[in-house]
């Protein structure tokens, strides 16, 4: 994915660290071992830290000045001059823990020789057998050793000196006529410089040169002297002060006016806008198209078809009108100006009206006497009307109707078939004559007669009871069916049935094995006697009920009958509780709207530390199972002492705390930037002086709290002010340095730079700059992997003129893969806070920016504004109230596939977090604290519950105390 943007501001250059030089002393003596040796301490605050000591002899000789007190690592063939082991031999092992003399080793690791005899060949005392070591005779080459720029494979892995992949590539050495071209190539063993022969210094003259390459121009040259005038754009150093048509060059860094804006998708007048003033209504290049009949707004006035539709509000001439009682030509009137029409009657022609909508008779004709004919012979407007006559069948009278010319049927009487029903049917002057039907009855056929309207008795047999005889009595098709009689046993009276006519089967019960079940199974006048169920009674044991008891005296209680919970009954409903009230493993889950819980908070921290000033999720680091998370407090001026607490993601409790002096804990990280195998936090303190007079500095700390790493910036900034995760070689940390110079004359360019453990110290892998009063760096953010080669990518704000965009920097080099520029009004606050996920429903990836100063006429609303993946806007989503700095904190809590994720808006002065539910189109408010409740959100990976836990700061609690809330959501 690139992103686009019409204008980039500034230049942002690739560059490594350097070597040290007689500007860039490398002030500790260990070979120049980390480029950010200039001040790295140890847990205690002495000593080397993690410096490397790469030579093979003993430290008594090496830090003069810096005696090592803390976790020293040694990867020389020798123990510890200083600090000899004196607890645990080597055996080529480290000493975690071991104590030398009296100062625990931490992570010491000894790789010399073994502490103990044994007989490994060892030819060398690298602490590496001579069969696993490719050159056995030099004790600083064996596997894993750090590798040195020597032309030699000191680690064994069959590539010499492959950490510094440099080595050849081209370079300059001298300055000014003396500058030449050269290679880079090994320097001090740990480091590269530019190998080349320098042109001879030449005698300054009044040229523009420096020819004596002395890094002064035409310097001490008589007659040769600048006079300082007015700037003109002129590409001259007019005013004698080294800068070259300073202040006079336009907006686009050209000399003469900015060019005038045209339609033409670019920012020719370089004021970060494109087409602005220049594009019609329609928001195209021309003029605006003209308004056609066609249902659309097509001069994009917000009317549409004005000016070309009729009278009717349709397209095309109006309609006639016609005589329906409608206004058809929406004039206003009805059927008017309709001229009568002709017509023809059987007396002649006329004319009809349009009355009521409706054509009236035809007018103008003489009447006649109506007949059956069709014709409206009277002249009333009716054609045959009520005309009817007599007439007869051979039952009796009726009449007939006269209907569109001709005589319908006779409505008299007419003769029908006989029925048995008392009545001549036929008319022939007899009643129900010869009447007879066929009947039957269970028995077999037979016949009845009609009489009087009633039909007679059916003659054929009828059934008769059954008896136990094998005839079939009843006449139901069965033999003696259903015919029982009484009988008797020893043990009692029964019943006995007929079969085949004779009496079988008698059921009185015979004596049996006595069984328990209240009855005297063996007739013997005792009833379950030497029989009894489990629970020592007769009958059958009893049912098993939910009831915390026994019932069926097996040893269990309840078994077969507990739900999910252990419970009687159905387990109850999942509500949005942070409980698993359903018992199923999963908390708050199938619910139909967004579930956020308070599960607990924080107490206030001490007053002006402004306790969440910034927060970061982390990991479990108190073993309870449930995500935590690390929040800031860098602001106790009044005492100078900043804190970092860790806070439990299960109530809120304190799990620990560190401090130190200045704005400690202003941004935080979590990741495996030292390569330990397990993440570590990350603390930046941009403002820590150093001894070298640099400023700023990272902390590297535990789980538990320990202080692993500390770091120092070399040079004046403040290293630490932003800080962001990448996957880059399996894990790194991006750091922002906004308010560094370029050591010339540029302020405020900025820059970020990626730094992991390497070899036991930090290595950067790379360091980019931006340009003046860039600010490059104030906000950092992790994003995806846009160029496909596995390593997640990092945003950065920069300043352009008033406001603030954003820069896409590859995750692997840090070059620039786009610029985003902020929409007009959101100040200098845009990029804020970003996340993306799944916000929107077709598509997957959707970034959403915080820019909490964005206007909306007069008030500070702030505003959150979503984009593609390819940049393009999707509109602004959520504004807040009044001054209430909407979308200063931004969070995602994911959601199920067919949902969108939510996201979490925060405040940096309303006191509220907007939730935009937008898979659900719901949108609620979280509001606990004061009105700086929602400065700060973090949002933890999901737990194996299926929630996620929510930090939301309220730095100003308390009297500016601070404090923490903790929730669980899904």
């Amino acid at each position: 994915m690139q992103i686009q943007s019409a204008f980039v501001f500034g230049v942002l250059v690739a560059a490594t660290a350097v070597a040290c030089t007689r500007d860039n002393p490398d002030l500790l003596p260990d070979q120049g071992a980390s480029p950010f040796d200039a001040d790295v301490r140890d847990a205690t605050g002495a000593g080397d830290g993690f410096v490397l000591d790469l030579g093979p002899a003993a430290d008594a000789g090496r830090d003069a000045t810096l005696p090592d007190r803390g976790p020293v690592l040694d990867q020389g063939p020798s123990p510890d001059g200083a600090l000899p082991d004196l607890a645990l031999p080597d055996g080529g092992m480290a000493d975690v823990g071991a104590a030398d003399m009296g100062q625990g080793d931490f992570a010491v690791i000894d790789q010399g020789a073994p502490d103990q005899g044994g007989g490994v060949v060892d030819g060398d005392r690298d602490g590496v057998p001579a069969d696993l070591d490719c050159d056995d005779t030099d004790g600083r080459i064996y596997p894993g050793a750090p590798e040195r720029c020597n032309g030699l494979d000191d680690d064994c892995d069959g590539r010499p000196d492959e950490a510094f992949p440099e080595l050849g590539t081209a370079c300059r050495v001298g300055v000014g006529r003396c500058a030449a071209d050269g290679v880079l190539a090994c320097a001090d063993m740990v480091s590269t410089a530019c190998a080349g022969e320098p042109g001879a210094p030449q005698p300054e003259a009044c040229n523009g040169e420096d020819d004596d390459c002395d890094s002064a121009i035409d310097e001490d040259v008589d007659g040769c002297n600048c006079e300082p005038v007015d700037e003109i754009c002129n590409s001259v150093d007019d005013d004698c002060d080294g800068f070259v048509d300073e202040g006079v060059l336009n907006a686009c860094g050209f000399c003469g006016p900015a060019p005038v804006e045209q339609c033409n998708g670019r920012d020719d007048n370089c004021d970060g806008r494109i087409d602005e003033g220049v594009r019609n209504a329609c928001g195209a290049c021309g003029a605006v198209p003209a308004e056609v009949c066609d249902g659309a707004d097509n001069d994009c006035d917000g009317t549409v078809d004005e000016g070309v539709n009729n009278a009717c509000g349709n397209c095309g001439p109006l309609p006639a009108e016609v005589c329906n009682g409608d206004d058809d030509d929406c004039d206003g009137a009805i059927d008017e100006a309709l001229a009568p029409r002709a017509c023809q009657g059987v007396c002649g022609a006329g004319v009809q009206r349009c009355v009521d909508g409706r054509w009236g008779g035809c007018e103008g004709v003489s009447p006649q006497a109506e007949v059956c004919n069709g014709l409206d012979d009277d002249c009333d407007g009716v054609v045959d009307d009520n005309l009817e006559r007599a007439c007869d069948s051979a039952c009796g009278a009726g009449r007939q109707v006269c209907a569109e010319g001709a005589w319908g049927a006779c409505d008299a009487p007419q003769p029908a078939a006989e029925t048995c029903n008392g009545r001549d049917d036929d008319c022939d002057g007899q009643t129900d004559e010869a009447l007879r039907r066929e009947c039957a009855s269970a028995c077999g056929a037979g016949s009845e007669t009609c009489a009087a309207g009633v039909w007679g008795a059916c003659d054929a047999r009828q059934p008769s009871p059954e008896q136990c005889n094998g005839i079939d009595d009843n006449c139901d098709g069965q033999v003696d069916e259903a015919l029982v009689q009484g009988c008797r046993t020893a043990c009692g009276e029964g019943r006995e049935r007929c079969e085949a006519g004779g009496w079988v089967g008698c059921d009185a019960p015979a004596p049996a094995a006595e069984i328990c079940n209240r009855a005297d199974d063996d007739c013997d006048g005792q009833t379950d006697e030497g029989v009894a169920n489990a629970c020592g009674v007769c009958g059958e044991a009893p049912v098993e009920i939910c009831d915390g008891v026994d019932n069926d005296c097996d040893g269990q209680t309840d078994e077969g009958l507990l739900n999910a919970c252990g419970q009687c009954g159905p387990v109850a409903d999942e509500q949005c509780n942070a409980a698993d009230d359903d018992c199923d493993g999963q908390v708050d889950e199938a619910l139909n709207a967004f579930c956020l819980i308070q599960v607990g908070r924080t107490d206030a921290g001490p007053r002006g530390n402004e306790l969440g000033s910034a927060l970061v999720a982390t990991g479990d680091l108190d073993g309870d199972g449930i995500f935590d998370a690390v929040a800031g407090a860098p602001n106790d001026t009044d005492n100078d002492v900043s804190r970092i607490w860790a806070v439990s993601g299960a109530d809120g409790r304190i799990l620990w705390e560190a401090e130190e002096a200045g704005a400690f804990g202003t941004a935080l990280a979590y990741g495996d930037v030292l390569g330990a195998g397990r993440p570590q936090i990350v603390a930046g303190v941009p403002d820590a002086p150093t001894p070298n007079a640099g400023e700023g500095g990272l902390r590297f700390y535990g789980p538990g709290g320990g202080l692993l790493q500390s770091v120092g910036a070399q040079e004046d900034g403040d290293l630490g002010a932003s800080l962001a995760m990448t996957t880059l070689n399996g894990g790194a940390v991006a750091v922002g340095e906004p308010r560094r110079d370029d050591g010339f004359v540029n302020p405020d360019v900025g820059r970020v730079l990626v730094v992991q453990g390497q070899n036991n110290a930090l290595q950067i892998l790379w360091d980019i700059t931006g340009g003046r009063g860039q600010r490059l760096g104030e906000r950092l953010f992790s994003a995806p992997d846009f160029t496909g080669d596995g390593v997640t990518e990092i945003i950065a704000t920069q300043r352009s003129f008033a406001d603030r965009n954003t820069v896409l920097l590859d995750g692997s080099s840090g070059a620039s893969l786009g610029t985003l520029s902020p929409p007009f009004g959101t100040e200098r606050t845009f990029g804020e806070a970003v996340v993306f996920g799944r916000l929107a429903a077709n598509d997957p990836v959707v970034f959403a920016y915080g820019a909490p100063r964005a206007s909306v006429g007069d008030r500070r609303t702030g505003a959150v504004i979503l984009y593609s993946i390819a940049g393009q806007s999707l509109g602004v989503v959520a504004t807040g109230g009044r001054d209430d700095e909407l979308g200063g904190a931004l969070g995602i809590v994911p959601q199920p596939a067919q949902v969108a994720d939510t996201l979490l808006a925060g405040t940096r002065d309303g006191g509220y977090v907007q939730i935009l539910d937008r898979g659900r189109d719901e949108v609620a408010l979280v509001a606990d604290g004061d009105n700086t409740f929602g400065s700060a959100l973090a949002v933890t990976a999901r737990l194996p519950d299926g929630t996620y836990r929510v930090f939301i700061a309220e730095p100003g609690a308390d009297r500016s105390g601070g404090r923490v809330w903790v929730y669980s959501a899904r």
